[in-house]
């Protein structure tokens, strides 16, 4: 049997690059290494494989097409819910800040009875906690869902700082502890000490005036 090789080498060189191609791409099978990971920027051409390795985009990946307005929903609805809290926590404290502060009845009632006060007190630490606490995990799962949105092959440099917007930051965390954890202090604070305060008592008559 004839060899090829000297075939190769007396062709022009063109043919002998052919000639050499053909043969590695016989010497080797694809595999799954030949196909391209999500997102890899891949250009050279793997003499394994029949077509160029190419890098994933948006477009080659339908599934990654219809979660990635997903993920930005989601991301949008952390953002408001976050905020949402925030304000309704702080609503709530001035409407018992100012209960406390105009209701001369309230403050009676939380002087005659101490297991009142002591319920109400443990009842404001505890929804103080809760509240730090969902709102710690919003902010870490807002986190989450940026990371999402910045990796997804569908995500563009331009969504920068809308994305950055709606995320919530720890500037965001530290304005709602100074926020609310200072109204919270606050109704601690007048729940235990405001019901004590005496009302100045009113000066007695003076001798021999009109009023009785």
């Amino acid at each position: 049997m004839k060899r090829t090789t000297p075939m190769c080498l007396a062709a022009p060189i063109h043919s002998v690059l052919l000639c050499v191609a053909a043969a590695t791409m016989l010497s080797c099978a694809c595999d799954e290494t030949c196909v391209p990971e999500p997102g890899a920027e891949l250009s050279e051409v793997d003499p394994c494989c029949e077509t160029p390795r190419v890098a994933l985009t948006c477009q080659d990946d339908p599934l990654r097409q219809m979660q990635f307005p997903l993920l930005v929903e989601a991301l949008r609805h952390r953002y408001d819910s976050f905020t949402h809290h925030v304000w309704t926590a702080t609503g709530l404290i001035l409407v018992a800040l100012g209960w406390l502060l105009t209701s001369a009845g309230s403050r009676s009632i939380l002087v005659r009875h101490d297991l009142l006060r002591g319920a109400l007190t443990l009842a404001t630490l505890v929804l103080g906690v809760v509240h730090g606490v969902a709102q710690y995990f919003s902010h870490r799962a807002s986190v989450s869902l940026r990371e999402a949105v910045c990796t997804s092959p569908c995500y563009s440099p331009d969504l920068l700082s809308a994305v950055n917007s709606m995320t919530i930051a720890n500037r965001h965390i530290l304005g709602d502890l100074v926020l609310t954890g200072t109204g919270f202090l606050f109704l601690l604070v007048f729940i235990q000490i405001l019901p004590r305060w005496k009302e100045p008592a009113s000066d007695p008559p003076e001798a021999g005036s009109d009023k009785p």
